[in-house]
């Protein structure tokens, strides 16, 4: 939809429908972590319509109406650079008007990317038994709680020290780690350096 109207009196639109769990694979695939809430709560998203998303529609055009696996490259194209463009934030104002939403489970786990919650407090609060909710999760994540949450904390940290320039100091407690030790050593593990020298990459 547009807020712009038109001069010429016509308009056209272009309109890629998809299911929630395609931002789900999405997501996962690309190992981004989407805050439990947005920074600022709309009820829709104003979007520039740059040269880039103009030289995009043009070539979705192109695309044979048929084609699902090219569509398909071209949702993601187009994920991608939204996310180059407005980072993680913007994926959870779709989770907020998705039924996926009333996913508790989906829910809880995104909360406790920053939140020191363990396997049995996330259980709790999904109402389940430890191998009931040990189960779905790795059903929907295809993945253990445990592995999950911390490659998902270690990857918004990155983002954090990254496009944020945040420190290190700043960013452990944030991302859910009890210690700034703990915090840069699994980082160093994950990454190869360790977050200090992140920062210091970035700054040459």
């Amino acid at each position: 939809m547009t807020e712009t109207l038109s001069t010429q009196t016509q308009y056209h639109s272009h309109l890629l429908w998809f299911a929630p769990a395609v931002l789900q694979d999405f997501l996962r695939k690309h190992q981004i972590s989407v805050p439990p809430q947005p920074s600022t709560t709309t009820q829709h998203k104003v979007l520039s319509y740059d040269p880039y998303m103009r030289h995009f529609v043009s070539g979705l055009a192109l695309v044979p109406a048929r084609s699902n696996a090219l569509l398909a490259v071209k949702l993601e194209e187009l994920l991608l650079y939204w996310y180059e463009q407005y980072g993680p934030d913007f994926f959870c104002f779709w989770q907020t008007q998705s039924p996926k939403a009333s996913n508790q489970l989906v829910q809880v786990a995104q909360q406790a990317i920053t939140e020191r919650l363990t396997v049995e407090q996330m259980a709790f609060l999904c109402h389940m038994s430890r191998s009931t909710f040990k189960r779905k999760f790795t059903q929907h994540y295809q993945d253990s709680p445990q592995h999950w949450l911390r490659e998902q904390r270690l990857q918004r940290a990155h983002w954090l020290l990254q496009e944020e320039r945040r420190r290190p100091s700043e960013v452990f407690a944030e991302v859910g780690f009890e210690h700034l030790s703990s915090f840069t050593q699994a980082f160093k593990k994950r990454f190869g350096l360790l977050p200090s020298a992140l920062g210091a990459k970035l700054n040459q």
